[in-house]
């Protein structure tokens, strides 16, 4: 082959080659060209989906219904929301000038900078805090903060996020639930009243401090004590099963009891009276039960009150019945035993054995009718200064020759003398009443003690037959260990003919003993075991004032006779007449009236002739005193001599008479009453 074919074969080939180059270069360039342009489109994509994600994150951030804030490592405020700048009262722009530690309650900032140190140290990934925040305007707001820490891909610390919100409603609310529940806890302590709170189950969840008092003084009475507790009675006094319990029936069967009377036997061994009263707990629809609550209000004392209330007035009643009966008793006697000694007088042998069984008989039932007065307290008496250690000493030796040998004395004297102001043979008498009646008490023997002291009685002593008022007192304690008393019989110990000792008793021995007691302005208590001892206790008061006068003593005079002219007013015809007669057979000139009235109308008449005065206290429409004070304003010197079975006059009781005034105590004889009225008539 020729060379020019090849050569042109050559240049072909290379000509082609040239062009497949060519055209694969511009394949290469427009493949890379599409490349680029895909690249660029996705690039594009990722930056609009990027500025899409952002946009979201701060329309998010922005308008998030808490508080959000980016905050740096230093505590500056990088980024913040507008919820944040409402809580706290500042502009963003404001914020991102500061740090959070400036607008932070000084009290809470520790504890926050506490936190963000355990972030930091990798102990903590997040934390929740309760802290305040100070407003701009300068009030404080509390919030609750939930702070994360943000990382970079080292692990290096770049920022805080925190989600903040305003719990300051909620935190005020909960603030006055608590100061509620606080005022409600210290109402509930303060109430007089025992509250308790029982659950749907019947366990106790609360009780106050009277609850735990009113069931024996135990601070904690849990519900295992009340699950066995059996010791429950009703007014009457039978047993009340634990399912009748109010507090039972009020979750069981939702009822309410309102003040049931029941006793109780305490967790101390105690018995108490109490107002027992439950009511049911339910939800708000009322449908549901949820416990009950139960109010106990402890009235034992006032039970007592009003019992000692009902055995006072008792008492007062009786009192003023027996005063009453022996009033008109002493006028009787007045009456039987002048008219016997007039008889007496006139009576031949014959007739005078029988005449002075009649004086003997009046004598006698004057004892009686002094007894009685004595209980009502309307027994003058005859007061004065007195050491009780030597009376107590003196009874004792009497003591000796009444009591058997099987009765042991024991006396306990103190140490100082004991002064009271009273009448000696009255309080002698209460004290061998006391101790005759221990001494039947005790008929197989036994040790009868008595005691002589002082006691201060700084509160009111309540005991069951009334009350010994504070102050400072004289003791006369009387004790047998003998038969002792049921609690029946020592409510009516104190009562006038109530015996124990079948018809060998009277019944007017301690009736008598109340009686002196009182009017001496004392008190007698009384406690007993059947079967193991009595314990009497005289509370006389200590002696404080000694300017008071006791009555002067009667003394019949030598001669009784006389011709003097006196007044006699009384309005009990038949005791005026015999006096009149009685007082006529001595020789003296009677003018008698039934009333006051009549009596300064005669005076008026016969004012130069009348010498004396004789009267009774208690009269009808003007009484013997006022009669006095009436006469004295004419005749400031006339001798007075007042009469009376009883009297509740309180000069007579406190022996404050004057001078020309004497008292003579109903029934009299004629001697006593003539005599009497010449020692005044003599005196003047």
């Amino acid at each position: 082959m020729s060379p020019a074919p090849v050569l042109l074969q050559f240049a072909a080939a290379q000509v082609v080659a040239a062009v497949v180059a060519a055209a694969c270069a511009a394949a290469v360039v427009a493949l890379l060209a599409r490349g680029v342009r895909r690249q660029r489109r996705s690039e594009a994509a990722v930056v609009a989906a990027l500025r899409e994600t952002e946009e979201k994150f701060r329309q998010a951030f922005e308008h998030a219904p808490i508080g959000m804030a980016l905050v740096g490592i230093d505590g500056r405020w990088l980024r913040v929301n507008r919820a944040l700048c409402d809580i706290v009262g500042y502009q963003a722009q404001e914020l991102l000038e500061r740090d959070f530690q400036s607008i932070t309650h000084p009290d809470d900032l520790e504890p926050d900078l506490a936190y963000a140190r355990r972030l930091l140290s990798g102990e903590l990934t997040t934390y929740q805090l309760d802290k305040r925040y100070l407003h701009k305007d300068g009030h404080v707001v509390w919030v609750q903060l939930n702070g994360s820490l943000v990382r970079g891909p080292a692990g290096e610390p770049q920022l805080f996020i925190a989600q903040i919100q305003d719990i300051s409603e909620p935190r005020r609310a909960s603030e006055e639930l608590s100061r509620s529940r606080a005022l409600l806890a210290q109402v509930l302590e303060a109430l007089p009243v025992g509250v308790w709170i029982m659950d749907e189950k019947g366990k106790i969840t609360y009780g106050n401090r009277a609850g735990h008092e009113v069931w024996g003084g135990s601070r904690y009475v849990g519900p295992e004590q009340f699950g066995v507790y059996k010791g429950w009675w009703s007014e009457s006094g039978e047993p009340i099963k634990p399912e009748e319990w109010a507090a039972a029936r009020a979750v069981a069967k939702g009822e309410t009891s309102i003040n049931e009377v029941i006793d109780i036997e305490c967790f101390d061994g105690t018995r108490k009276t109490i107002h027992n009263s439950a009511v049911p707990l339910r939800n708000g629809d009322g449908a549901t039960l949820l416990g009950a609550i139960i109010v106990n209000e402890d009235i034992t004392a006032r039970r007592q009150l009003e019992a000692q209330l009902r055995q006072a007035q008792k008492m007062e009643a009786v009192g003023r019945l027996a005063g009453g009966v022996a009033h008109d008793f002493n006028n009787l006697l007045t009456v039987i035993r002048q008219s016997a000694e007039l008889l007496l007088g006139a009576a031949g042998s014959g007739g005078r054995r029988e005449v002075q069984e009649i004086v003997g008989a009046a004598e006698r039932a004057a004892r009686l009718t002094a007894q009685l007065l004595a209980f009502s307290r309307r027994q003058p008496m005859a007061a004065r200064r007195l050491d009780l250690n030597p009376i107590v000493e003196g009874l004792v030796r009497l003591l000796d020759r009444l009591m058997p040998e099987s009765v042991r004395l024991h006396l306990e004297l103190a140490a100082e003398p004991v002064l009271v102001y009273a009448d000696p043979v009255q309080l002698e008498q209460v004290l061998l009443n006391l101790a005759v009646n221990a001494r039947d008490a005790m008929p197989q023997g036994g040790t009868l003690e008595l005691g002589v002291g002082t006691v201060n009685v700084e509160r009111t002593l309540l005991h069951r037959h009334g009350t010994v008022p504070p102050g400072d007192y004289a003791t006369v304690r009387v004790r047998d260990t003998g038969l002792g008393m049921e609690p029946g019989t020592l409510e009516r110990i104190f009562e006038p003919f109530f015996t124990t000792k079948g018809v060998g008793g009277t019944g007017l021995g301690l009736a008598t003993v109340y009686g002196i007691v009182h009017q001496s302005g004392g008190h007698v208590t009384v406690e007993s075991v059947p079967r193991v001892a009595t314990t009497f206790v005289v509370y006389l008061p200590l002696l404080q004032d000694e300017d008071r006068h006791p009555i002067d003593p009667v003394r019949p005079a030598g001669n009784i006779a006389g011709t003097d002219t006196i007044l006699l007013v009384d309005d009990d015809e038949a005791v005026r007449r015999i006096t009149r007669r009685s007082l006529e057979r001595q020789g003296y000139t009677v003018l008698e009236a039934a009333s006051g009235a009549e009596a300064l109308d005669l005076h008026r008449q016969h004012s130069e002739a009348i010498g004396i005065l004789v009267t009774d206290m208690v009269m009808p429409g003007m009484s013997g005193r006022e009669l006095v004070e009436r006469l004295s304003l004419v005749r400031p010197h006339l001798q007075v001599l007042f009469i009376s079975g009883h009297t509740d006059d309180e000069l007579i009781r406190q022996g404050l008479l004057g001078p020309n005034q004497q008292f003579l105590r109903k029934p009299f004889s004629g001697a006593e009453l003539a005599g009497t009225i010449r020692q005044l008539l003599d005196r003047h």
